[in-house]
C-alpha cells in the first residue's frame, strides 16, 4: 500500500534525501501504517499516549483543545505534509496535549517511535528537519493556545486587524478567509464574532464592509489589543 504514496512522501522536506527504495526498505522493517479516516472521525484524544507521529498525506485535520468548562477550542489544522505528535513523542510526558478530528477524508502515514529514532540515526537531514519542524510547531501551538485560552476575543480581533493592516499596508484590509472560518479559528461561533465586530463599529474603531474591514481608529485598536 505504501507504493502509491512513495512519490508524495519523498517530496516532503522530511524525507527529501531518501530514495524510494531506501525509504521503502526502512518502512518495511517496522510497523508503519497507512491510516484512513472519514470526516468527523476522531484520530486521537487529548491525554492519550503518543507512540507514533502522524504525517498527513491527504485531507485536513482539525486540532482542538478542551478547556476547563469542556468547550472545544479550535487551535489549528493540519494538511498535506504536516506532522502531528512529533513534539511530544520523545517527551517524559508523552501524552497528546490536544485532540484531533478528521474534517475531510483523511489519509495519514503513521511512524512508530522506534522507526523515527532509527531514521534519525541513519539520516542527519531527517533528524535536523524533524527537530526544526517540531520546535517550530511547539512554538506556534504555544502561541495559539495563548490566543484561545488567555487572550479575550476582543484582544484577538484587534490584534488580527492591526497585523493584517500592517501586512497589507492599508487601513482597508481584505479578509483572507470567510467570517465563518475566522470564527472557527478564534474558537467561537460566528454570531459571537459578529457581535464583537459590531461593538468595534459602535466604538468607531472600524467599518465592516462584507469581506473588507476599514480601520478608522488604529490607536483605539492598539488599546483594545492590550487591555
Amino acid at each position: 500500500m505504501i507504493s502509491q504514496y512513495l512519490d508524495l512522501i519523498i517530496s516532503l522536506p522530511l524525507f527529501s534525501t531518501f530514495t524510494k527504495d531506501s525509504l521503502r526498505s526502512w518502512l518495511n522493517l517496522y510497523n508503519y501504517n497507512i491510516l484512513k479516516f472519514s470526516p468527523e472521525s476522531t484520530i486521537f484524544n487529548e491525554g492519550e499516549e503518543c507512540r507514533t507521529i502522524f504525517i498527513v498525506l491527504e485531507g485536513r485535520v482539525l486540532i482542538q483543545k478542551i478547556d476547563s468548562s469542556g468547550r472545544f477550542l479550535n487551535v489549528s489544522d493540519a494538511t498535506l505534509g504536516e506532522m502531528m505528535g512529533s513534539n511530544v513523542l520523545f517527551s517524559d510526558n508523552s501524552t497528546y496535549p490536544l485532540s484531533t478530528t478528521a474534517m475531510t477524508e483523511v489519509t495519514l502515514l503513521s511512524l512508530p517511535k522506534e522507526l523515527v529514532l532509527k531514521l534519525c540515526q541513519v539520516n542527519v537531514h531527517f533528524l535536523e528537519t524533524l527537530l526544526k519542524i517540531s520546535s517550530g510547531k511547539a512554538f506556534m501551538l504555544t502561541r495559539r493556545l495563548d490566543e484561545v485560552t488567555v487572550q479575550t476575543l476582543k484582544q484577538n480581533i484587534a490584534r488580527f486587524l492591526l497585523t493584517e493592516s500592517s501586512q497589507q499596508e492599508s487601513s482597508l484590509i481584505t479578509l483572507p478567509f470567510t467570517k465563518k472560518d475566522w470564527a472557527e479559528h478564534l474558537g467561537v461561533q460566528r454570531p459571537s464574532l459578529q457581535r464583537e465586530l459590531k461593538r468595534f463599529e459602535d466604538l468607531d474603531a472600524i467599518i465592516v464592509k462584507r469581506n473588507q474591514i476599514e480601520l478608522i481608529d488604529p490607536d483605539l485598536l492598539h488599546k483594545l489589543a492590550d487591555e
